[in-house]
């Protein structure tokens, strides 16, 4: 079975040496090559292909009532962009997620428990959660997560490109790395994080730097990406987090040698994200809309006040074909969190038993590092049980023992937050102007 984000490109080496071992007779040959030449063109079939005098040429499709053009062609302004990774849990497979019997959802509610035995996956982690406390959540991260290297990951793509890495020990794995293409330098910090449970596909990668913004944007457009969440600041703490690649106001655009970025709505509707539309251009030939939405009130390796708003978040981009990228200044530590929260949500929402450290970890061998905190760890389960209890999926037995857990998490969270100093989201100043 394939493992993880990386494709296996093996082919059929083994089967072809046994067959030149065996070679089978001529008349044998020639039957079985006229089984596979029609089997292969059944498959091209299946897979969109037509056969024109002799060749195979793709089907065009229609977009809007457009014929789609090669994507070369100068008049390829507005393309179909359709997602190259599984499109949903069913076509994708797990990343040494434990064994376990896992049966089609495809008619399952993904957004909310609906059936009696999501309910009752919903129930049984609350009452493992309450139990193990806030005490066990926190022993079992020093223990079990913290020292957690994933098997078998290498980093040579990162060591080689130590200016286009943000922080130096923060690690972009190669198995599922990003890899640019039609470029000189194919090297992004980025990784595909992808497969069972999940519906969509994430990109997780670090905030731009003034040298990778324009690789930031080539992938945005060679992965086809339709929504990007931010959950930084540009400047956090008077130091630079992220380079601003986007214009915040509508009507306003930016601009790098290729690319163009203009806001063209800004929707401040929802209480802790900001939306923007951003309709980008690149080399004057291909146009694309997308979503960006940017959380900036998360501190930076915390946790933040709302236990509710990933949830919104998450909804707004699961259902869509495209990629979401996702990124915060490491793209550890609050992405790591939120894309996290999303696999435990639908583990349990696929009628599964959750193991949130067993989710983390599966998580960790396609993007290093998630949740980079024992606080943001504590945070997971917060967030899935403050959603149980408001849905009445926490068993009325366990009442006392909520009580405690919120207690004691809200103790837990003001003794971090005691003496440090308080985050100021700054302005967003050019780094010329700053001193």
């Amino acid at each position: 079975m394939r493992r993880g984000g990386a494709s296996d490109k093996s082919g059929n080496g083994g089967a072809g040496s046994s067959r030149n071992k065996h070679r089978p007779s001529t008349a044998s040959t020639s039957t079985s090559s006229r089984r596979r030449r029609s089997d292969s063109g059944r498959r091209r079939e299946d897979l969109g292909v037509e056969k024109i005098d002799g060749s195979t040429k793709s089907k065009p499709r229609l977009v809007k009532g457009i014929q789609s053009r090669g994507r070369n062609s100068d008049k390829n302004i507005e393309r179909d962009r359709e997602p190259r990774r599984p499109k949903t849990c069913e076509d994708a497979e797990p990343a040494q997620l434990p064994a376990q019997s896992y049966k089609s959802n495809k008619d399952l509610d993904r957004d909310k428990p609906v059936t009696p035995e999501q309910k009752a996956c919903f129930e049984e982690f609350s009452r493992e959660a309450l139990n193990k406390g806030i005490q066990g959540i926190l022993d079992e991260y020093t223990k079990e997560l913290a020292p957690y290297i994933p098997p078998g990951m290498t980093r040579k793509a990162f060591d080689a490109n130590p200016q286009k890495n943000r922080y130096g020990d923060v690690v972009c794995i190669d198995q599922t790395r990003v890899i640019l293409k039609h470029q000189m330098n194919d090297y992004i910090h980025a990784n595909y994080v992808q497969g069972y449970p999940l519906l969509n596909i994430f990109i997780c990668t670090q905030g731009p730097t003034m040298g990778t913004v324009k690789d930031f944007w080539r992938m945005i457009s060679q992965e086809q990406v339709g929504n990007i969440i931010m959950l930084c600041d540009t400047i956090e703490m008077g130091k630079d987090k992220c380079t601003p690649y986007w214009p915040r106001e509508e009507g306003c655009a930016v601009e790098w040698p290729g690319i163009q970025v203009k806001n063209t709505k800004v929707d401040t509707s929802d209480t802790t994200t900001v939306v923007s539309n951003l309709e980008v251009v690149i080399d004057k030939k291909e146009r694309f809309i997308l979503k960006h939405h940017h959380w900036r009130s998360w501190p930076d390796k915390s946790v933040p006040q709302s236990v509710l708003a990933p949830f919104r978040l998450l909804k707004s981009v699961r259902h869509s074909q495209k990629p979401t990228v996702v990124h915060c200044s490491a793209g550890i530590g609050r992405t790591g969190s939120v894309v996290a929260l999303e696999v435990c949500y639908q583990q349990l929402l696929c009628e599964q038993n959750l193991s949130v450290l067993d989710m983390v970890r599966w998580l960790r061998q396609q993007r290093m590092h998630s949740v980079q905190t024992d606080l943001q760890y504590v945070y997971l389960f917060k967030c899935l049980l403050f959603f149980a209890s408001k849905n009445k999926l926490v068993p009325p037995e366990m009442a006392t023992q909520l009580q405690k857990f919120d207690e004691e998490y809200q103790r837990l969270i003001d003794e971090r937050n005691k003496g440090e100093k308080k985050e100021l989201y700054a302005p967003l100043v050019p780094s010329a102007l700053r001193k």
